[in-house]
């Protein structure tokens, strides 16, 4: 059968079109995957205890999701495709469709004999996470909500209120309270966009600082909210971390190795402290929770894993015990800084707010009280 020239273009444009949406398909496939990939890592867990192969665990999902419109059955299809082909493993299977971090401790898994087990506790690590994740945008959620609602308020304060007054009279006959008005006023309206800029670029650097600045200064703040929110929330995600490689066999130190690669410079500041602590103690006075008393965490969990490594010989031991634990104990710490920032917030923005209000109420009452006066005045001289 013949084709036209318009109907080979046709047909070409159908099937790059059909690629295109497929390949939309699959990264959203990918991103919903990302978000229910505690449940895959214990049912592939559990087919593995019950001695099922990986293949046929996956033409299971396929078969099921072509009947179910499964969203992941493109998911499921790619890595069926990547396990069946020639070294396929666990790792390639899921290269790209899982967060690195767990790339890099499945990785570790298969090269042990209990992939089964270590699944589970990746699966474990990540649903702390993800719950210390969640603590910790609605730990800031409050604070982002309050400085967007003041200067919110500052803006109709500057642009609608105060031009209304100066209608009624000329700045020079308000009062005190007034004229701090008008003068906060004349700043929003003639320099607001500079400072909304520089207000952009503090947050920025400091957003910057969170996972970049390093020393001695950056210790000290790491004690004090709003440093320390962040401290205890990346601190947590790098015990975790480190308790699901100990978990796989991995050495400590290779864990700790591996972890540096993959971390931001604040946080590969802290382990290339504890590597060189563990390399400079000798192996019968070694305590490696010493080695970890960096400021990587806060005094409490620092003392807990000092005192656990000196009951103990396996520090791994340690690690794994309060990997998870020490992510509750770090939500907890992470809404306590939270409450104190909030408050702290609150009571700043509340009397900023509170100024702006009574201090229009007070300037309109005596511009009326003015205005009254001058209308008053030319009936009391008759």
């Amino acid at each position: 059968m013949n084709l036209s020239f318009e109907g080979v273009v046709t047909a070409l444009k159908n099937a790059t079109s059909k690629r295109d949406e497929d390949r939309k398909l699959f990264k959203r496939g990918v991103r919903g995957f990302r978000r229910q990939r505690v449940a895959f890592y214990e049912d592939l867990a559990q087919a593995i205890e019950d001695s099922e192969g990986v293949a046929q665990f996956l033409s299971i999902r396929i078969a099921r999701g072509i009947k179910q419109n499964d969203p992941f059955l493109g998911v499921y299809k790619e890595m069926l495709r990547r396990y069946s082909e020639k070294g396929g493993s666990y790792s390639r299977m899921l290269q790209g469709m899982v967060p690195d971090s767990d790339v890099m401790v499945i990785s570790a898994i298969e090269e042990q004999s209990d992939v089964d087990k270590g699944l589970r506790f990746l699966a474990k690590v990540v649903e702390s996470q993800s719950e210390m994740r969640a603590t910790m945008i609605g730990a800031l959620a409050m604070p982002a909500l309050l400085i967007v609602m003041t200067f919110v308020f500052l803006a109709i304060m500057s642009f609608f209120v105060i031009p209304v007054f100066e209608q009624i009279a000329p700045p020079e006959k308000w009062d005190t309270v007034g004229k701090i008005l008008y003068a906060i006023s004349y700043v929003m309206t003639r320099y607001g966009v500079l400072l909304l800029l520089a207000l952009v670029g503090l947050g920025w650097r400091f957003a910057w600082s969170i996972p970049n600045w390093t020393g001695p200064y950056r210790l000290v703040l790491d004690r004090y909210t709003p440093y320390r929110l962040f401290r205890d929330y990346y601190s947590s995600i790098f015990l975790t971390a480190l308790a699901s490689l100990l978990a796989t066999g991995e050495p400590l130190v290779r864990s700790l190795e591996r972890l540096k690669k993959r971390s931001s410079p604040w946080l590969a500041w802290h382990i290339h402290k504890i590597l060189t602590r563990l390399l400079a103690q000798s192996s019968q006075s070694a305590n490696y929770g010493q080695a970890f008393d960096t400021g990587v965490f806060d005094r409490q969990l620092s003392n807990r894993i000092i005192d656990y490594s000196r009951r103990t010989a396996n520090f791994a031991d340690v690690i794994q015990k309060l990997g998870i634990k020490g992510v509750e104990d770090a939500r907890k710490r992470v809404q306590k800084s939270a409450k104190v920032l909030n408050i702290s917030l609150l009571v700043v923005m509340g009397v900023v707010v509170g100024f702006l209000m009574i201090g229009a109420t007070l300037t309109s009452q005596g511009l009326s009280n003015a205005m009254r006066s001058e209308l008053m005045s030319p009936t009391i001289k008759r």
